[in-house]
């Protein structure tokens, strides 16, 4: 049903208080599918772009007020505000859809052109086609650091160089049965192999096993691969997202008597963060460099909480993985015998409804994957990273005293 004049111009002025307010809207419709560490990352990245950046995440659909059309929502926002800058929107959502993209809009000498906006599109789709949060933290990151352009061109030159053959004579390829010559197998092609092995592994796993195709053993080899790859890009998040709380921290002009537990909390858990993570360089654990982005999330908030004078509170993760974001709601799972009901997640609780198996945090122990809970990392099994017990700057103390 279509919405009327009045439905739409309070859905304009509800968006327009959240860009004004953050930079980001996030429809509730939409928080399935963009979530609240989602939502953080990109605010976070809002707040440091060097130009206007404003995101959008709307679930469009053909019969509604903008007929699908992303374009037509923020061509009408900008028209409002008169504010210049990149306007940042998914695209229309179908039904049943698996698989997702971006749209973007400039208006502004320091925005960019048309071509800008599709370089922008075309690096946000990089991080997945079904990961719209994904692709909206991309793009905002890139916006940010000023990496699109650059992001880009990796981009094209790695596709180019994957469907071009290597010369011949140039000992680089092997022949193939026809006598040519087998394209180079690129560090961007084994990369993303890994990620595509990763994500089907996953995948897999969470099938009920009756539904499951007959499996195949991957070497272990490639399976000790695909673990590197996932740790390293978790690593390399980690010590982005806590550089950012501290350069946040830094920049902050706080009246510290406004909200002084939240101040100390902010400090406090970019302290430990940094101090969970290590040098960047150095082999770090996989559960503390979960540790560390849980912290530097929370060290994020008790900065906003600073900032507007309030009371800081962490927000409760999924018990099942922190990386899942806020828990919203609950159910029982069996832990050490016994059957206690955790945080969890919408997607995990779902999951347990339908007798899925949930994508759970685990690690390799002893060379058999276990879920982290199961193990005797602390303050991470004992606490679920802060789902069963809150206070996990103190349990990092104790740690450290024992």
């Amino acid at each position: 049903m279509t919405p009327t004049d009045d439905q739409v111009a309070q859905l304009l002025a509800t968006i327009q208080e959240s860009l004004d307010a953050t930079g980001v809207y996030v429809s509730p419709a939409m928080h399935r599918l963009v979530d609240e560490a989602d939502v953080a990352r990109i605010e976070a990245a809002v707040a440091r772009s060097p130009e206007p950046l404003y995101v959008v995440v709307h679930p469009f659909d053909y019969d509604d007020a903008f007929n699908g059309n992303p374009g037509d929502l923020l061509s009408r926002l900008h028209d409002a505000s008169g504010d210049p800058g990149l306007y940042v929107a998914n695209a229309q959502i179908y039904r049943g859809q698996e698989s997702f993209r971006i749209d973007a809009r400039a208006w502004g000498d320091s925005a960019g052109g048309r071509s800008d906006t599709y370089t922008l599109s075309t690096v946000a789709e990089s991080a997945g086609p079904d990961d719209l949060g994904a692709q909206l933290v991309t793009a905002a990151e890139a916006v940010a650091d000023g990496t699109v352009d650059e992001q880009y061109r990796t981009l094209v030159e790695a596709e180019e160089e994957r469907d071009s053959p290597a010369p011949s004579g140039s000992g680089s390829g092997a022949s193939d049965d026809g006598g040519g010559v087998a394209p180079v197998l690129t560090v961007v092609g084994v990369l993303v192999l890994v990620v595509v092995l990763y994500v089907a592994i996953k995948r897999a796993a969470q099938r009920p096993r009756s539904s499951r195709p007959r499996e195949f053993a991957l070497p272990a080899s490639v399976l000790d691969r695909v673990r590197e790859a996932h740790d390293q890009q978790l690593t390399r998040r980690a010590h982005r997202e806590v550089l950012a709380l501290g350069e946040r921290i830094d920049a902050a002009e706080l009246d510290a008597d406004r909200a002084p537990g939240s101040w100390q909390a902010a400090l406090d858990h970019y302290d430990a963060a940094r101090r969970v993570l290590g040098e960047e360089g150095t082999e770090t654990d996989v559960l503390d460099v979960v540790g560390a982005l849980v912290l530097a999330e929370r060290g994020d908030e008790a900065l906003s909480a600073a900032l507007a004078g309030r009371p800081f509170t962490p927000t409760t993760p999924c018990f099942l993985d922190p990386l899942h974001g806020a828990a919203t709601t609950a159910g029982a799972i069996e832990l050490v015998g016994d059957r206690v009901e955790v945080p969890l997640c919408k997607a995990c609780r779902e999951d347990l409804r339908k007798n899925r198996r949930p994508d759970i945090l685990d690690v390799v122990r002893g060379g058999k994957p276990v879920h982290y809970f199961e193990t005797d990392d602390e303050p991470w099994a004992s606490t679920g990273y802060g789902a069963l017990a809150p206070d996990l700057v103190e349990r990092l103390h104790r740690r450290r005293q024992v």
